[in-house]
């Protein structure tokens, strides 16, 4: 069975729907091509961002912030799911693509601290990409 959720791409500036196997973090690593993740911070849906295990500070990597999830930008892609059911296992997202997007920034400088210097609003008609990641 597969759950719903979205794919945060801070390298094209865009959200895709994303469609994971439930129960398996294969499809994480693979959409978020990485070797490691860990939780970003939690929507105010109660949505999960995964996101790549990378410094923040990395030269070679681009960022988002969701303030409402996380103080400080995430570094990398993200996913987005929900929680965990009563099984233990993640369900389909809560938010939709519209509200995803009306959160996000994206983050094109940082200081030597992690702190945002210059960030862009992400808005539907530039960021929301209809096309489905297959997975």
């Amino acid at each position: 069975m597969k759950i719903d959720g979205y794919l945060i791409d801070p390298y094209s500036a865009n959200v895709k729907s994303l469609r994971v196997e439930r129960g398996s973090s294969k499809g994480i690593f693979k959409v978020l091509q990485c070797d490691r993740f860990r939780v970003g911070g939690y929507l105010p849906t109660g949505d999960v961002i995964y996101v790549e295990d990378v410094d923040l500070l990395s030269e070679h990597t681009n960022h988002f912030r969701i303030p409402s999830a996380s103080s400080y930008p995430l570094a990398g892609r993200g996913v987005v799911i929900g929680t965990s059911d009563e099984e233990g296992l993640a369900t389909s997202a809560k938010i939709d693509a519209d509200g995803l997007v009306g959160l996000i920034y994206w983050v094109y400088d940082l200081d030597r601290n992690g702190a945002s210097t210059f960030e862009v609003k992400a808005t539907t008609q530039w960021s929301l990409n209809k096309e489905e990641v297959a997975v």
